[in-house]
């Protein structure tokens, strides 16, 4: 259902895509899924990492905006800024940065909206 949306790329800080990976493991045993299949599924995700040298120069305003409520959140911020993209996130954090934002239930509306049957 998610491949038949037509969403082309989903942008993401090389760090963060790392860190989901690193959680691989804990998913695994969380879902009693093989870790491999978990990586397969993540691989077909149409993910685009970037690194941070692509976005180095929206990281101080990203670490304004953020920083102070959550040092994590600045790479993905920092990301937004650059590509003056939306963030997809349940993250109150990301509230008054001045970047739009998706929560997965909107994405999913936006992305899958329901048909009349």
């Amino acid at each position: 259902m998610f491949f038949e949306s037509g969403v082309e790329e989903f942008a993401v800080p090389e760090s963060v895509l790392g860190e989901v990976r690193a959680y691989i493991p804990a998913f695994s045993t969380k879902t009693g899924l093989p870790q491999d299949v978990l990586d397969f599924l993540l691989e077909l995700l149409p993910l685009t990492p970037y690194a941070a040298s692509t976005y180095r120069r929206t990281i101080p305003e990203a670490v304004r905006l953020i920083g102070r409520r959550d040092p994590d959140d600045v790479a993905p911020l920092a990301l937004a800024l650059h590509l003056d993209l939306p963030i997809w996130t349940n993250d109150r954090d990301f509230e008054q940065t001045g970047v739009s934002l998706y929560t997965t239930a909107q994405l999913l509306a936006v992305l899958f909206p329901k048909r009349d049957k």
